[in-house]
């Protein structure tokens, strides 16, 4: 069921948060329908879901509506309920949102205040829906947009959650504290962001940027330069990059991630602990039905359906689990 507004949010079990109007689809609609099989409310809000009055360079606004249109079938599939939360898209917040590289790498000068917003949006939605479970986007591939829904829900539920323990303070929650009202909080785990996580040696570099370091499981770590080399060349090589990258940002850019690499590569001694969730190929066919509802971002991420199936089969490969489709989240300590 699509929930038009705020006010008609009821309690659900499993809260995603959705950056656009198909990140959730491409990114964990396993967990979705795992969640909504075994009888769990599921609600899926997308944050940046709205266009402005005019189109923003490339971006047009008349394609939003039948994006939006794409998210209600697409949860429909999964069994979840949506919820479109109004936010403009960043192409129609600020021009330097308008290339690849500066969605990718800047931030306009109102981004505080779009992320309080977008964070007191969050902290109300808590109130209402009160899930157990929360699923935030990790962040892998710096897009703008899922960047500032992390930075939202972290700061959002952190302030539902000094509501819910009985503190009047609106400020962001403590390690400490976290760890004295743990009872009173929902879990949190971090998901993916696909296609941004199919770059070789993403999500080990996201990680390091945030403070931690990948669990046992992961992929032997490579020195320095090799690491450098295998992210570069899987980053400039990826359908999405070369689909949108401009021949007159590519040394911007690689600067940018040779910036990113030096921040990312830093070894840590906290470890994040993966949650990995393991998939047969019944369950891959309706994630494959969710995400071709989406029909209109095809093109521009993965040529077409049949090769979003091929980098998502590969990245299966690639985490050498024995299953037909795997799902990787995220416990941040």
């Amino acid at each position: 069921m699509h929930i038009s507004d705020l006010t008609e949010v009821k309690k659900c079990d499993s809260l995603f948060f959705s950056p656009h109007l198909d990140d959730v689809a491409l990114s964990c609609p396993g967990r979705v329908l795992e969640d909504t099989a075994e009888g769990r409310r599921a609600l899926v809000v997308t944050l940046f879901s709205h266009a402005g009055p005019a189109d923003a360079g490339r971006f047009k606004r008349d394609l939003y509506p039948s994006r939006q249109a794409e998210d209600r079938k697409s949860c429909e599939i999964l069994g979840a309920d949506s919820l479109h939360a109004g936010f403009l898209d960043a192409p129609f917040r600020a021009e330097i949102y308008h290339r690849f590289s500066g969605i990718m790498f800047k931030r306009d000068a109102n981004h505080a205040q779009t992320m309080m917003q977008a964070a007191e949006y969050v902290s109300r939605l808590m109130e209402q829906a009160q899930p157990s479970v929360v699923f935030v986007p990790l962040g892998v591939g710096w897009h703008i947009d899922h960047r500032l829904t992390r930075e939202a829900a972290l700061v959002g539920v952190s302030n539902y959650k000094w509501r819910k323990s009985g503190t009047k303070e609106m400020e962001r929650i403590t390690d400490e504290l976290r760890s004295q009202n743990a009872n009173v909080l929902p879990r949190l785990l971090f998901y993916e962001d696909r296609p941004y996580a199919f770059v070789q040696e993403s999500v080990r570099l996201r990680l390091g940027e945030l403070g931690f370091s990948a669990d046992a499981h992961d992929l032997p770590l490579l020195d320095a330069d090799e690491l450098r080399r295998v992210f570069t060349e899987s980053f400039m090589g990826a359908h999405y990059v070369r689909q949108h990258l401009a021949d007159d940002e590519r040394e911007y850019t690689l600067r940018h991630l040779n910036s990113h690499l030096t921040r990312g590569s830093v070894q840590t001694s906290t470890q994040a602990q993966s949650d990995v969730h393991l998939y047969d190929r019944v369950t891959l066919a309706m994630a494959r039905r969710a995400v071709g509802a989406h029909e209109s971002q095809l093109a521009g991420l993965f040529g077409d359906l049949d090769g979003w199936q091929r980098q998502t089969g590969e990245y299966t490969r690639a985490l050498r689990y024995d299953a037909d489709y795997v799902e990787r989240y995220w416990q941040l300590p």
